[in-house]
């Protein structure tokens, strides 16, 4: 019952911060302070950093990596190069297609 009325309240509240702007543009922060900030939100910024920090681990090793795979393997700069542009080459083909597998075969359908 409780999250059927925090619904309604939160239409309520939208409701009244359309009523107070002009031309119906509402600000974020007038949205922030009437939804608040919860545990969902906190988690969703925590997931999104520690995403965005692998990414950058990701960076970080094939900079690193570079130099010492071509002392142990002997190879050539254009070797080296090609497999870091590899990796690069399957986030870009690979985004796309998982964010579509995701649409089609990972989310509920409507």
């Amino acid at each position: 019952m409780t999250e059927k009325m925090n619904r309604i309240n939160q239409k309520k509240n939208y409701e009244r911060i359309l009523d107070k702007t002009e031309d119906n543009k509402i600000s974020l922060d007038d949205l922030i302070d009437d939804f608040g900030f919860g545990k969902f939100q906190l988690f969703i910024l925590v997931a999104s950093g520690i995403l965005w920090l692998s990414d950058g681990i990701e960076i970080m090793l094939l900079s690193i990596l570079g130099p010492v795979l071509m002392c142990e393997w002997r190879l050539e700069s254009w070797q080296e190069a090609s497999i870091s542009t590899a990796v690069f080459a399957g986030i870009i083909l690979g985004s796309p297609f998982f964010g579509w597998f995701a649409d089609v075969y990972g989310r509920k359908k409507v």
